[in-house]
């Protein structure tokens, strides 16, 4: 996972406020992900998680520890148009959602103000949209 020559990588929050030099991993897998973690535990480094990194508030920024990126591990793992349930990785985009469930008439209960948006991200900060009054947050589905 890491060399001895390593470079850290210098990321920006979304509103270009804040900003951190951490390791950037980018899992494709489980199993990419749990060996994350061991090397962060290895290491003795923190760990950040970062979905779309769409925050307003620009949470996910830790500076000399590990940052994971959610991007690559975004599929949708189950659809059940009968019930409505969709399972999704933590990458997958609130636009690449509504690709799937658009066809069988279902939208998305609580959706932002971007479509960019992952579900990791949605989950992690317990997102609202212009309906929360009526649909609550995204935790809530």
């Amino acid at each position: 996972m890491s060399s001895a020559g390593e470079v850290k990588t210098r990321v920006q929050s979304w509103g270009m406020v804040q900003e951190a030099s951490c390791f950037v991993r980018t899992p494709e897998s489980v199993e990419d992900l749990r060996g994350i973690f061991g090397e962060a535990k290895h290491r003795g480094l923190l760990v950040a998680q970062r979905g779309g990194g769409n925050s307003y508030g620009d949470p996910a920024m830790l500076e000399g520890g590990i940052l994971i990126d959610y991007a690559k591990l975004n599929r949708v793992i189950h659809w059940d148009p009968e019930n409505g349930l969709l399972e999704a990785e933590p990458g997958l985009t609130i636009k690449d959602a509504w690709r799937t469930v658009l066809e069988s008439g279902y939208w998305l209960p609580v959706v932002p103000g971007t479509m960019f948006v992952t579900f990791g991200g949605a989950a992690a900060m317990n997102i609202h949209g212009k309906n929360n009054f009526k649909k609550s947050t995204f935790g809530s589905h």
